[in-house]
């Protein structure tokens, strides 16, 4: 981010800068894997019994990290909270939600395999 901005007022008008897409792709996937590593301690944290079977609240904490792109990203990209000024014929809020689903039913699949 030596060039680019961490807040636009709109992104899509933004120029691309060179890299942006895979450095995108790859700060993405880096933030996924350090939030599922937060799972596991937010059981320890709260001194909470781990749960046998992880399905739900692998779902529950996919959910929970819709937060980050409604919250942080979306105001960033100039598109409000919960991207409430996307660009028209996205659906930000619906497309985030059911992404974050999924990752958290993989997350559940997952520790259910290795516990």
């Amino acid at each position: 981010m030596f060039e680019g901005y961490f807040v636009h007022k709109d992104i899509i008008k933004s120029s691309p800068l060179k890299n942006e897409l895979s450095a995108g792709w790859i700060t993405h996937y880096l933030t996924g894997g350090c939030v599922a590593l937060t799972y596991p301690f937010f059981f320890l944290a709260f001194n909470v019994t781990t749960p046998e079977n992880h399905l739900v609240p692998g779902l529950i904490w996919g959910l929970a990290t819709t937060v980050l792109p409604w919250f942080i990203l979306y105001p960033a990209f100039g598109w409000g909270f919960f991207g409430i000024r996307a660009p028209k014929g996205t659906r930000p809020l619906v497309a985030t939600t059911i992404s974050h689903l999924l990752y958290g039913l993989g997350l559940g699949i997952v520790l259910n395999i290795v516990s």
